[in-house]
This record gives C-alpha cells, structure tokens and sequence, in this order.
C-alpha cells in the first residue's frame, strides 16, 4: 500500500472493531501497518451472527465499531441493540461498492477526526465517515 495515506504515527489508539461488512484480511493488515489495533468480526463471531447478538459483546468491551452497514439505523432491533451498547460505531458513507484497501485508507484518514469524536462525544454515536476524511455524527448523541 503506498504511504500516502498515512502523514505520520497516529496518537494512541482505541481498539477497533471490524464488522464482517469490512472484514478482509487486506483490512486489518493495513491498519496493523500504521499501528492501529483492531479485531475482526468473524475471529470472534459467527459470520451469520445478527448484529443484535455481536453489538452488545463489542460494547461491553469497549472497542469502537468500524462498518458500512447503513442498515442499522433503519432496523429497529440493531438500533436498540447499538444504542443500548455504549459504544461508538463509524460508517463508511459511499454509495460506491469499495475494496477493503481503500476503505481501510479512509478509515486513516479520518483517524485524526475519529479521535477528536471519541473525546468530544458521548457514546453511543454512529458517525459517518466521508472519503475525504470528514465525519459527522449520524444517530445517538446530537
């Protein structure tokens, strides 16, 4: 991958959660390349776990959710199950399929932007993430 996506060491990191919508290997490498802890969906989940069963484990753990499922905010048993969680999610906002290398490079770059979040925020909070590395809070705390 080239080094463009990355303008240096990233600050200390929470750890990341890869829901099965991101979870390819090429993901968790490239985010391992740039020192960003994270965990995968299917090594600690079934992959046809619902949501509604993974959610409240991820939150009771504290790791921060990465995904590009929208659908969650529409499904009133995922929302409650996100909401009762505590925890934060992140959500790609592309209408475009992507490759699991570039959304782990939009995943870096808005790092900087994720981090400030996580400290001026309250979970739980989903917030979508734009290609150019802007985010803004989508459901939870307004």
């Amino acid at each position: 991958m080239p080094n463009s996506i990355s303008s240096g060491p990233l600050p200390e990191s929470p750890f990341f959660f890869i829901d099965r919508s991101l979870s390819k290997r090429t993901f968790a490498r490239l985010f391992a390349e740039v020192g960003i802890a994270c965990e995968l969906h299917d090594d600690h989940f079934a992959p046809t776990a619902h949501d509604t069963e993974w959610i409240p484990a991820v939150g009771r753990k504290g790791w921060i959710i990465l995904t590009v499922d929208r659908r969650i905010r529409y499904n009133p048993p995922e929302k409650r199950a996100f909401l009762e969680s505590g925890t934060f999610a992140f959500m790609i906002a592309s209408r475009q399929p992507l490759r699991a290398d570039e959304m782990a490079a939009i995943y870096i770059k808005a790092m900087p932007a994720i981090h400030r979040a996580l400290a001026a925020h309250q979970p739980p909070v989903i917030f979508k993430v734009y290609q150019d590395g802007r985010i803004e809070p989508w459901l939870g705390d307004s």
